[in-house]
């Protein structure tokens, strides 16, 4: 199941991934990140964004090669305690993950 990144998710970093994946005999052999982000905190996006597909499974006669948009937001009220995100998986195999903010913990 995708998954927030949760240092993304506490920085509240949000955007999208773009990712070309190879299949071959149903397995994810091959990710490339087409998508350019900004250096100075979505790159914690994409390295979730690649482990989880590489988790996908197809039929064993799959080989084939695709592009799949990863859209991560924050969204809803502020929640004292971390919640699980929200992951949607659309017919076009894009996946759109959203997680509600937490409140910052503040110790003296």
């Amino acid at each position: 199941m995708p998954m927030y990144p949760p240092i993304a998710k506490a920085a509240h970093v949000t955007g999208k991934v773009l990712l070309r994946a190879t299949v071959k005999d149903g397995l994810v052999v091959k990710t490339e990140v087409l998508s350019k982000l900004d250096p100075s905190g979505q790159r914690f996006l994409e390295t979730s964004t690649v482990e989880n597909l590489k988790t996908w499974r197809f039929t064993a006669d799959v080989n084939t090669v695709f592009t799949v948009t990863y859209t991560y937001t924050i969204s809803g009220t502020e929640t004292d305690e971390p919640t699980n995100a929200k992951a949607t998986i659309l017919p076009s195999l894009d996946v759109e993950i959203t997680a509600r903010p937490v409140k910052p913990t503040v110790n003296y």
